[in-house]
């Protein structure tokens, strides 16, 4: 039988992608899947069989680098037809030029070493209820600033930010992208500047409504005292007694500390591992700054 590939429209992202992940209880953010295409057009593919849906993926790239994710076979009847693998490979020579990432679950991290993916360090999901919130400050020296939306049309914030965000993902995302992800009303930001609120950004962290409760992600900052900030604060944005989630990143050995002096606790046999066909594109002193990542379908 005979599969035919294509990507999707970008308004058809949110429908097939978005509508799977939800299926599949991956619990994604309300709105990744409309702001997503925003980094790539091209990069969201479907698979299908006599007319008919089966399979779908996402390939995007950043330049030299890309980030594989949705990877859904969507009828456990579709399985082991080899569908999946077929668009898994067109994926890859999508962008056989990048070094390639993505996040594994642990029973798929054998197959996706076949396919050349080494790797580099491990995410477990945590999951805190939230409680009322205390007064939260940063430390001596920094400035945190919430919900800067009037800064999303800001040509030189926006840059800042996507070369701090580069810093610790190793994906130069689009601008277009990082400033619809700050201004779309129902993601809190939390950022936090050297000295005063103009100063360079140290800190940067989203918490977004999911499908059940809430996402935190990314939590970026070189410091342990400024990611709990960050945390604090994005937590105060959300309702008390909600859900709300993160995948903390176990290669820096100080998330797992800061997310449970929080209150957060891992959820058992919720892990994946970071995956890279080129290696770590990051420095690898800035995991050290790395707390939790923005997101599993695009890195």
């Amino acid at each position: 039988m005979s599969i035919q590939i294509r990507a999707v429209a970008p308004e058809d992202v949110a429908r097939i992608h978005g509508a799977w992940a939800h299926e599949q209880s991956w619990n994604p953010g309300t709105v990744d899947a409309h702001l997503f295409p925003l980094n790539d057009v091209h990069g969201f593919l479907v698979a299908s069989v006599d007319g008919r849906d089966v399979a779908c993926v996402s390939i995007v790239k950043y330049g030299s680098t890309a980030f594989l994710g949705y990877y859904i076979v969507r009828d456990p009847a579709d399985r082991g037809k080899g569908y999946g693998l077929q668009l898994f490979r067109h994926a890859q020579q999508y962008a056989k030029e990048c070094n390639i990432g993505l996040d594994g679950v642990e029973p798929q991290q054998a197959n996706y070493s076949r396919s050349g993916f080494t790797k580099v360090y491990d995410n477990a999901r945590y999951e805190v209820i939230t409680s009322a919130s205390s007064p939260n400050t940063p430390p001596t020296g920094y400035t945190l600033v919430e919900n800067p939306r009037s800064r999303c049309t800001d040509s030189g914030f926006i840059r800042d930010l996507r070369e701090f965000d580069l810093r610790y993902s190793g994906l130069p995302r689009s601008e277009d992208f990082l400033a619809a992800w700050l201004a779309e009303p129902s993601i809190h930001s939390a950022f936090i500047h050297e000295s005063t609120a103009s100063g360079p950004i140290v800190g940067f962290g989203t918490v977004r409504p999911s499908a059940t409760g809430y996402r935190i992600g990314p939590v970026f900052t070189a410091s342990p005292l400024n990611a709990i900030c960050i945390v604090n604060s994005l937590l105060a944005k959300v309702p008390e007694g909600s859900k709300v989630f993160v995948d903390v990143c176990l290669g820096n050995p100080q998330a797992k500390q800061v997310f449970e002096s929080i209150g957060f606790a891992a959820i058992p046999g919720w892990a994946t591992g970071r995956m890279w066909t080129k290696g770590l594109p990051i420095k690898e002193e800035n995991l050290n700054g790395l707390f939790a990542t923005m997101t599993l379908e695009i890195g």
